[in-house]
């Protein structure tokens, strides 16, 4: 693990003290992605905090990729941060991608919800998809 860190997810966002059930820790994997790995619940209360910081991340232009793998709870609103911070990235010309490694709680959700095509689209093939989400 380079330049690790646990970033506390504070202040005035919905999270913090209140709030201690989420967290993200970051660091930069080999290929130079600024790995921001998720942890605890994603919920209404913490996707503020999360966008904030995903928006610190991209304005210094470098490629992200968001660790699903260790939250044990997403809800529709922690989905739809995620969805959008992708949207955003894509309009921006930045990179962010979801690592295809996700708890099995967000794998069901992902199943549920058809969401595998947008948060691994195109490039990836869909049989990628269902075996990574199936084994989650």
């Amino acid at each position: 693990m380079v330049d690790a860190k646990l970033l506390a997810m504070d202040g005035p966002y919905g999270t913090g003290p209140g709030h201690p059930l989420f967290g993200v820790r970051q660091r930069h994997d080999a290929d130079g992605a600024v790995r921001m790995t998720l942890t605890g619940e994603l919920d209404l209360s913490a996707t503020p905090g999360l966008k904030v910081r995903l928006g610190e991340v991209q304005r210094a232009k470098r490629p992200i990729r968001l660790d699903l793998s260790e939250l044990e709870f997403i809800d529709c609103s922690g989905i739809r941060a995620i969805l959008e911070a992708m949207a955003e990235a894509r309009r921006d010309g930045c990179a962010l991608e979801v690592d295809r490694d996700v708890s099995p709680i967000v794998g069901r959700i992902v199943s549920f919800g058809s969401i595998a095509a947008e948060l691994w689209p195109a490039g990836e093939t869909a049989g990628e998809t269902a075996g990574s989400v199936a084994a989650a």
